[in-house]
C-alpha cells in the first residue's frame, strides 16, 4: 500500500500472492491496530452486492516492523506510514 497507494483486497492479494484467508487475517489485524484504514470511495460504480472497500495505510498510525529470513541473510525494516522505510 505504501508503494501503490490505496488498494482493494483483491488488488492487494494479486500483488502479494497471499491466499484470501491469510490476507483477510493479516488485514483484519492491521485494521484492529489502526495501521490500515478501510473506506468505500464515493465514486465507486454501483453494481450488484456491496462496493469494494479500499485499504490505505493510516498516516497517523504506528510503526510497523517487518523481517525476512533468507538462507544467508536476515533483513529487518521498520515502516512509518508518514516517513517511509528504514532498514
Amino acid at each position: 500500500m505504501r508503494e501503490h497507494g490505496p488498494l482493494t483486497r483483491a488488488e492487494l492479494g494479486s500483488l502479494c500472492g497471499l491466499s484470501r484467508t491469510t490476507l483477510y487475517d493479516a488485514v483484519g489485524a492491521l485494521m484492529d491496530h489502526g495501521t490500515v484504514l478501510a473506506s468505500v470511495p464515493e465514486t465507486a460504480q454501483r453494481r450488484r452486492g456491496r462496493p469494494a472497500e479500499v485499504l490505505a495505510l493510516n498516516p497517523s498510525g504506528s510503526q510497523l516492523l517487518g523481517n525476512e529470513f533468507a538462507q544467508r541473510a536476515v533483513r529487518i525494516a521498520t515502516v512509518d506510514p508518514a516517513q517511509g522505510v528504514s532498514t
